[in-house]
């Protein structure tokens, strides 16, 4: 019995010295990465939106153990061609960077948990040049997924009609103003609308198009050939009405000018 006590003992120990080993050295097979690299903001058809100006945020959750995982480099493929461009390093918890590439930022915060850190990577000041970036960090054992290509648009303000449409700026990039107004006859209220990081505005007009658009579907054209139209039915029956009457009044006279000669015929012919 003392020998499967301590034979279980020893199992034990080796049982909980190997979870430790790969705790803290299986991070090499591990690839240090704690799942992918995670997006701010969403993700529409494997792209990556952003709107002019604004900014892409990426970060990823690492181990932090020296010399193993030391640090996290931050490159972007672009057009086929890889490029390192930042580097956050954990034991001076500072980052350098590429000098060719001025609007970048990257920065490093505790994941709550011990030796694991988050680390961000920020493109700030985003320009159609950039649209097509794809992201990827790598360590010293590997790298990770590749992000969705990044697409650089414009907001696009709704110009449709009975709408007055006044934006801050054109193109319309990010935290671009957007006021709208119903025109004449159209019925609806005025609203802001704010041109988000995504590439969307943030609200839509109101005004109430359908009912406006019934109301007039006409153009000046059309009731002018309305009434050019009544005005020429109303002479006809106008004329014939007059014609109908002419008959009358011809029939009537026809007549009694009959009896009148009628009448001087018969007295003629009684004297």
């Amino acid at each position: 019995m003392g020998f499967y006590k301590h034979r279980y003992s020893c199992i034990g120990l080796f049982a909980v010295l190997f979870t430790h080993a790969y705790t803290t050295f299986g991070q090499t097979t591990s690839t240090c990465f704690l799942g992918g690299i995670g997006l701010s903001g969403s993700v529409a058809a494997d792209v990556y939106n952003r709107s002019t100006s604004a900014t892409a945020t990426y970060t990823i959750t690492s181990y932090t153990t020296a010399g193993t995982c030391p640090a996290v480099t931050w490159s972007i493929r672009l057009n086929g061609l890889d490029t390192e461009v930042a580097t956050y390093t954990f034991a001076t918890s500072a980052a350098t960077y590429n000098p060719s590439y001025t609007n970048l930022n990257v920065s490093a915060t505790s994941a709550g948990v011990a030796d694991q850190s988050v680390v961000t990577f920020q493109i700030n000041q985003l320009s159609s040049n950039e649209s097509g970036i794809i992201v990827f960090a790598v360590n010293a054992v590997t790298s990770s997924a590749l992000t969705p290509p990044l697409e650089i648009l414009d907001c696009n303000p709704v110009n449709d009609p009975g709408l007055i449409t006044s934006a801050s700026s054109s193109p319309c990039g990010y935290q671009c103003q957007v006021e709208y107004s119903c025109a004449p006859s159209y019925s609806g209220k005025n609203v802001s609308a704010v041109c988000l990081a995504n590439a969307t505005l943030s609200t839509t007009p109101n005004c109430d198009l359908s009912s406006a658009k019934t109301a007039t579907q006409l153009s000046d054209g059309a009731i002018a050939g309305i009434v050019i139209g009544c005005l020429i039915v109303v002479a006809i029956i106008i004329v014939v009405l007059i014609a109908i009457c002419c008959t009358e009044i011809c029939c009537c006279t026809f007549k009694i000018l009959c009896l009148s000669w009628g009448t001087k015929e018969y007295t003629a012919g009684r004297s």
